[in-house]
């Protein structure tokens, strides 16, 4: 989810963290502050809640490849068939 914040601008909320990551120009890269993010709730929160935090995004991130496999795999398939048809 994009939405404006008062420092960074443009920033996305991270779905797990809730903490902003900011977008555009001079922002570190996503994994970059989502890792940040990490050591601070770690020190604000304690082991425990970062390490659950970090197994949800490992989970998450899980769930987004198995799409993005599945996507090419139906794309796969539909070449494969719309080939065949032209060989009717």
């Amino acid at each position: 989810m994009s939405k404006s914040h008062p420092v960074f601008g443009d920033a996305e909320v991270h779905p797990v963290t809730g903490r902003h990551i900011e977008k555009g120009v001079g922002a570190l890269p996503y994994h970059v502050q989502v890792a940040q993010h990490l050591r601070e709730i770690e020190a604000e929160s304690g082991r425990e809640r970062a390490d659950e935090m970090r197994a949800a995004i490992k989970a998450l991130e899980a769930e987004e490849e198995d799409k993005v496999e599945e996507a090419a795999e139906a794309e796969t398939s539909e070449g494969s068939t719309s080939s065949r048809s032209g060989e009717l």
